[in-house]
């Protein structure tokens, strides 16, 4: 979604759904602070996509604290880039398991320097590298 796109969205939802128009103002704001920051430019598209990345990390942040933020999340997850499956993570992993030494570390500076296009959730990356490397320690492998 381009920024004009979103600016005209929260104006249309500002009578239809108030509680979406103020999550897209949020988003608003938090990418012309991005751009601002940024050089001091005007927001773009791809600001749109960070900010959602960062008020969605506020927002599960605030849910921890028990704060009903689930339709905000649901709004902000519209604009944020889709991620890898779990498989398809786990693959990547495997095949650089393959090659390299089996250590955490190692592991994730290969995904940050041959895979860092792809959309990976980190999280889930986390997650595959630790069950793998514990499994191949169980196992004897290494």
């Amino acid at each position: 979604m381009t920024v004009t796109e979103l600016r005209k969205e929260m104006m249309i939802t500002k009578k239809t759904d108030k509680e979406r128009s103020k999550v897209l103002g949020f988003l608003l704001d938090k990418s012309q602070k991005i751009a601002k920051e940024d050089k001091n430019r005007e927001p773009i598209d791809s600001d749109i996509e960070t900010a959602a990345k960062a008020l969605m990390k506020q927002a599960e942040q605030s849910k921890v604290l028990l704060m009903d933020v689930d339709y905000e999340m649901e709004v902000l997850k519209e604009f944020m880039p889709k991620q890898l499956s779990y498989e398809d993570t786990e693959k990547i992993i495997k095949d650089i398991l393959t090659y390299t030494e089996k250590n955490q570390g190692k592991i994730f500076g290969e995904i940050k320097k041959k895979y860092s296009d792809l959309k990976i959730d980190m999280k889930v990356a986390s997650e595959i590298v630790k069950n793998l490397i514990s499994w191949i320690k169980k196992s004897g492998l290494i």
